[in-house]
């Protein structure tokens, strides 16, 4: 967990952090940074339990009268250590998280890292 000294390091004034931290592993985790005239409701997080080879926050904002969904997605790079393939991300976990979002009538909006290289 992150602490206090380390979130003011971080954050700015006027702005709030949203921290998932890591599972099951030291360190890591997905943040989202933003300015605390935003109303942010966390829907669901990578603590869910429903994916193995990446990391999420899912969150609806709103502001100014504009309502999104926004998710933010972080895979750490497949090794031989971590036991994470391209494949299982790609194939099962992927596409079903993708297929979460096809009845949400808000607009989306799906930033982050997944360390797919092409």
């Amino acid at each position: 967990m992150i602490d206090k000294t380390c979130i003011s390091e971080l954050v700015p004034t006027c702005y709030l952090m949203k921290h998932i931290p890591r599972r099951g592993r030291k360190g890591g985790g997905v943040a989202l940074i933003y300015k605390s005239a935003i109303l942010l409701c966390l829907i669901t997080s990578s603590n869910d339990g429903n994916f193995t080879h990446f990391e999420h926050i899912d969150c609806h904002l709103e502001v100014g009268g504009l309502s999104v969904c926004l998710v933010v997605v972080y895979r750490p790079p497949p090794s031989k250590n971590n036991g994470l393939k391209t494949t299982t991300f790609l194939e099962n976990e992927w596409p079903t998280f993708i297929a979460n979002y096809a009845t949400i009538p808000n607009d989306i909006v799906i930033v982050g890292d997944m360390n797919f290289h092409l």
